[in-house]
């Protein structure tokens, strides 16, 4: 398997675990006390962010521009996207 097809497999993953993990939270915000609901509100928005930017990296993947840093237009490590999928930029700006 080459490297495009893992990285859009693992993104593919982190989308499926990025909608569990909505769901779960916004099934506890009609559980819970308001303190906890708001905490929960705020981590759902984090969450759908997050799911935003995958959706963004694997139309990326797609399209087959997925591994050039947003800061300095150098290549991303394939290793580095696999673990960090919804990353965009490379190692040394992030640094």
């Amino acid at each position: 398997m080459g490297p495009q097809k893992s990285l859009q497999e693992r993104i593919v993953s982190e989308i499926e675990s990025t909608y569990t993990s909505i769901t779960a939270y916004k099934n506890r915000v009609f559980e819970e006390s308001n303190e906890y609901a708001n905490t929960a509100k705020r981590r759902v928005e984090l969450i759908e962010h997050k799911l935003k930017t995958l959706k963004m990296m694997l139309a990326k993947v797609d399209d087959g521009d997925y591994n050039k840093c947003e800061k300095c237009e150098q290549p991303i490590l394939i290793s580095r996207l696999l673990k960090k999928p919804f990353g965009s930029i490379c190692a040394n700006c992030a640094n």
